[in-house]
This record gives C-alpha cells, sequence and structure tokens, in this order.
C-alpha cells in the first residue's frame, strides 16, 4: 500500500518537474525571441541611424529649404504697387497740374515785369544820356557865343581906342588895288583886305588910286578910306 502511494507521489513529481521544465524552456525561448528580436532591431535601429541621416537632419526642413513664400514671393502689397499710389487721383492730378501752370505763368508774367523794367530802366537811361547830350551841346553853344561876343567886344574895344588913330602908309607907283587894301588890312585900317579890294572894284575906284605917302585914320569906311587914296599922293 505504501509503495503505492509513493510510485503515484514520484509520479506526479516527475509530471511536476516535466511541466516545470517546459514551462520554463517555453519562457526561456520566448524571452530569448524576444532579447534576440529586440536586439536586432535596436542594431537596425541603430544602423538606420548611422547609415541614413535623420530626415529631419539630411532632408532639409521645407520650411528651411523651401523658401518662405512671404520672403521669396514678394509681397504683393510691396511688389504691386498699391492702385491708390500707381494710379494718380485725377483729382489731385489735375490740381497739382493746376498749380504747376499758375506757378509757370506767375513766373512767366514776373519775368515780362521784368524785361518791361529793364526795357523802362534803358530807355530813362538812353532819355538822360540824351539830355545830357543835348545839355553839353547847349553849353558848348553858349561858349561858343560868349567867345564870339568876347571877341567882338574886344574888337569894339580896339576900335575905340584907336579911334581917330593917323596910320601913315606909303603906296608905291604901280601898286594894284589888291595890293593896297593888303597894306591897309596890315597896318589895321581895314579887317579885310579881300573884302575891301572887291568893294574897290565894285564901286570903280581900283583905277583911280594914287601913289605916295599917305596918313589915313583908323575907324575910317570904306568910302572915306577911297577918297583919301584918291586924294592924296599923286
Amino acid at each position: 500500500m505504501k509503495r503505492k502511494y509513493l510510485l503515484r507521489g514520484i509520479g506526479i513529481g516527475l509530471c511536476i518537474g516535466v511541466a516545470v521544465s517546459y514551462t520554463a524552456f517555453k519562457t526561456g525561448n520566448y524571452v530569448s525571441g524576444s532579447e534576440s528580436s529586440t536586439s536586432a532591431t535596436t542594431e537596425q535601429s541603430t544602423e538606420g541611424v548611422k547609415t541614413s541621416e535623420d530626415p529631419a537632419k539630411t532632408t532639409e526642413d521645407p520650411a528651411k529649404t523651401t523658401e518662405d513664400p512671404a520672403k521669396t514671393t514678394e509681397d504683393p502689397a510691396k511688389t504691386t504697387e498699391d492702385p491708390a499710389k500707381t494710379t494718380e487721383d485725377p483729382a489731385k492730378t489735375s490740381e497739382d497740374k493746376a498749380k504747376q501752370e499758375a506757378e509757370e505763368q506767375k513766373a512767366s508774367e514776373e519775368k515780362a515785369r521784368k524785361e518791361e523794367e529793364e526795357r523802362k530802366a534803358a530807355e530813362e537811361k538812353a532819355r538822360k544820356e540824351e539830355e545830357e547830350r543835348k545839355a553839353a551841346e547847349e553849353k558848348a553853344r553858349k561858349e561858343e557865343e560868349e567867345r564870339k561876343a568876347a571877341e567882338e567886344r574886344a574888337r569894339k574895344e580896339e576900335e575905340e581906342r584907336n579911334q581917330g588913330q593917323t596910320v601913315e602908309i606909303e603906296v608905291k607907283r604901280g601898286m594894284s588895288s589888291e595890293k593896297i587894301a593888303n597894306l591897309l588890312e596890315t597896318n589895321g585900317l581895314v579887317d579885310s583886305a579881300k573884302d575891301f579890294d572887291k568893294w574897290l572894284k565894285n564901286n570903280k575906284y581900283s583905277n583911280k588910286l594914287h601913289f605916295g605917302t599917305m596918313t589915313l585914320k583908323k575907324g575910317m569906311t570904306y568910302e572915306e578910306l577911297a577918297k583919301e587914296l584918291t586924294t592924296q599922293g599923286r
């Protein structure tokens, strides 16, 4: 009876041992396989990290490699001019044009005004120069008149001083009326020998003149001289 129980106990123990061993074997293979799989996966992953660059590193970040459209593509608000700026406001353009035309008109009028002032100034200058020229001519005319008046006054004074003064002349035989007239002018009895000779010829005294020593007075008229020249001498 005891033997039976012993064998039964051994059999049960063997079964339990086999079961435990089997379980342990299965568990060991599973863990080994898992570790092997995990190791292989880790090695593969590591190799992938080594051989292939991280896409985040090897492949440029689209945000970096591809230019930001906001930067590469100009802002339409910048590249495309604002219609409010590129297209001039017709009212403002018209106002600016009118202002420019008004300024040009004003400048033109100012230029014309200055030219007119310069023209008037030139005319005034010419007028003053003409007045000065006429004044100079008038002054010269008056000075000439004063000179002639002074000469005439001096002549009259000389005549008055010589009035009644006697002059003795010598008329030579055969002297012509022209030479006798020159002799009278030389002695201050006539002013012009030419005029006296002409008067003698016109009044038929040129062939009646005497020769010899004659005494005449200064201030005598042509008629008085002619009578003395035809009565004195021989």
